[in-house]
């Protein structure tokens, strides 16, 4: 079914090849099997979601069997992303895979942007306590965003009281 989308696919036959073809190809998406000899899917989700390197890998969980909303509470709660019940169509498994593709490259692109602020609140952090005389950092309507040390002792009050007051 997804042979016609524009994506390398690979297979494993059981929840420990499917660990072992993840950490060798880290993937965009994992289809998992519920039911699966050797280790079934829940287990092999518990592994991926306590590694730190396969933990944001989305997972969509696939089950014939396991198909109640207690089941579905149970993988969400594991980590799966999304759910889908045997059989299914064509339709929507594409839909589902596109839609968590997106949802996971989204998620990537702000996690990116995140560690690119961050970055730059950290340089500007550092720049402003360089400077040895007392520094302030407001918005346009004059709330304190950050200080330095200096300014923080000539009021003789803690910087981080002062984020987000008034000046």
């Amino acid at each position: 079914m997804l042979k016609d989308h524009d994506s390398q696919l690979i297979t494993a036959t059981n929840g420990q090849d499917c660990l072992d073809k993840v950490l060798e190809h880290s993937p965009d998406l994992i289809l998992l099997d519920w039911n699966m000899p050797v280790m079934d899917g829940i287990q092999a989700l518990e592994i991926l979601k306590k590694d730190e390197t396969t933990k944001d890998i989305p997972v969509l969980m696939i089950t014939g069997v396991m198909t109640s909303s207690e089941d579905l509470s149970f993988a969400m709660s594991v980590g799966a992303i999304d759910f889908l019940k045997k059989p299914f169509d064509k339709l929507e498994l594409s839909a589902r895979v596109r839609n968590i593709l997106l949802l996971s490259d989204t998620l990537k692109t702000l996690k990116n942007q995140n560690s690119s602020l961050e970055n730059q609140n950290l340089f500007i952090t550092s720049l402003i306590e360089s400077i040895p005389h007392p520094v302030i950092y407001s918005s346009l309507e004059g709330i304190v965003l950050m200080c330095n040390n200096f300014f923080a002792e000539l009021l003789e009050t803690d910087k981080n009281e002062l984020i987000g007051k008034s000046v």
